[in-house]
């Protein structure tokens, strides 16, 4: 009885199968994507970046990256975009002699950072200054 069974389910599975004399149809070919060039009038603004206007008029920024080159609409800064946010803005300075300390709330807790007063860079500088005029205000007050 198996080898009947086993016969019959062997039938079944050489029916159901394909013909192999069958061809399929081949796949169509993928179209190729040019890759972008700099054009030959573009103007080089910065090292690795080239600025041109194309014949309708339009702006194209075309920069040079790691990927090949890359290419961006010259639009006008948005007036209604967001501010960028001073990241000093809600710091806590206080002056221990030539050491300068700064405090700033963060999502993990409290940065903590402290540097000679010489070795401060621009931004630290700005916050200082900005310290200063306010404890200045509330004195006058």
């Amino acid at each position: 009885m198996r080898f009947v069974y086993v016969l019959f389910v062997s039938a079944m599975m050489l029916a159901a199968s394909e013909p192999q004399d069958k061809k399929k149809a081949p796949a169509p070919q993928p179209k190729l994507i040019k890759p972008i060039e700099i054009p030959p009038g573009a103007v080089e603004r910065e090292p690795g970046r080239f600025s041109y206007t194309d014949q309708q008029g339009k702006k194209w920024i075309y920069a040079r990256t790691p990927f090949g080159v890359a290419r961006f609409e010259d639009k006008p800064a948005d007036p209604d975009a967001p501010k960028a946010i001073d990241p000093l803005a809600n710091v806590k300075i206080t002056e221990e002699g030539d050491t300068v300390k700064f405090e700033r709330p963060g999502p993990f807790g409290m940065y903590k950072w402290q540097k000679k007063r010489a070795d401060l860079d621009e931004k630290e500088e700005a916050a200082l200054t900005k310290a200063h005029a306010a404890k200045q205000e509330s004195k006058q007050d």
